[in-house]
C-alpha cells in the first residue's frame, strides 16, 4: 500500500443512521421549498392536502409510472390547466415516494426519487418565475390601458375647446389650410390649457394640436365642415 493510500482503519464509514437523517431531512426541506412556492403562486390552493391525496395513493400500492399518469391525465387534459402546478405535483410525488423508500430500507431509492423530485421542483421555481412575470406583465397593461384612459378623459376638454376654436375663429371663406387653422387657434388653445390645468405642455400644444387636426375624428370632422369649399 503507497504513502497515499488510506487504510480501511483509517477511512471512516458514513454512519447509517446518519446518512437516513440526512435522507429525511432532504425530503422534509423539499417538502418545505414545494409548500412556499404553491402558497407564494396560489394561497388557495392546500399543499398538506396534495400531498395526504399523493401519500394515500401510494398506500394503495400505485407505482411512480401510475402516479404519473395518473396525474397527467388529471391535469394536463383540462382545457385552462396551472402550469406551475403540474412539476409541483410530481415532484411532490417523488418525495412521498422517497419517504417510502427510506422506511422500506431502500436508502439508494430514496435518493434517486429525491433527485428526481428536485427536477421537477426547479422546474416549478422556472414556471412560477415565468407565471409571476406575466402576471406583472398583465397588471402593468391594464395600469397603462387605465392610465391612457384616464389621461384621454383629462384632456379631452382641450380637445372639446379645438373643435369649439374651429368654429369660432373660421374665417369667412373657410379654412384655407390645417396649418393656417392651426397658426391661428393655438394662442386661444394655449390659454384655455392654462388657465383649466388641463395635463398638456405647453411648448409640445402645437404638435399637439396639428395631431389632432390629422388623427382625431372630432376635431378633423370639424375642420371639414368649417374649411374652404
Amino acid at each position: 500500500m503507497g504513502n497515499n493510500a488510506v487504510s480501511r482503519q483509517e477511512y471512516e464509514w458514513p454512519d447509517s443512521t446518519r446518512v437516513e437523517g440526512n435522507l429525511a431531512e432532504t425530503i422534509e426541506k423539499s417538502h418545505a421549498q414545494l409548500f412556499d412556492l404553491l402558497e407564494c403562486l396560489d394561497a388557495e390552493q392546500s399543499y398538506e392536502e396534495l400531498k395526504d391525496a399523493l401519500l394515500d395513493r401510494v398506500e394503495r400500492g400505485l407505482t411512480a409510472e401510475d402516479l404519473w399518469q395518473d396525474l397527467m391525465l388529471k391535469y394536463f387534459n383540462q382545457s385552462d390547466p396551472d402550469h406551475y402546478f403540474i412539476p409541483i405535483i410530481i415532484s411532490c410525488a417523488y418525495n412521498v415516494q422517497a419517504r417510502r423508500a427510506m422506511d422500506s430500507g431502500l436508502t439508494e431509492k430514496a435518493w434517486f426519487f429525491l433527485t428526481e423530485g428536485s427536477y421537477y421542483r426547479g422546474l416549478a421555481e422556472g414556471k412560477s418565475v415565468d407565471e409571476n412575470t406575466l402576471k406583472i406583465v398583465e397588471q402593468r397593461h391594464e395600469n397603462g390601458r387605465k392610465g391612457g384612459f384616464g389621461k384621454a378623459q383629462k384632456i379631452k376638454p382641450a380637445r372639446d375647446e379645438v373643435v369649439r376654436l374651429l368654429h369660432e375663429k373660421r374665417p369667412p371663406a373657410g379654412w384655407e389650410t390645417k396649418v393656417q387653422a392651426a397658426d391661428t387657434i393655438v394662442g386661444d388653445l394655449m390659454k384655455f390649457v392654462t388657465d383649466k390645468k388641463i395635463p398638456l405642455t405647453l411648448s409640445n400644444l402645437p404638435k399637439k394640436l396639428k395631431e389632432w387636426l390629422s388623427q382625431d375624428t372630432d376635431v378633423c370632422a370639424a375642420f371639414d365642415a368649417t374649411k374652404h369649399p
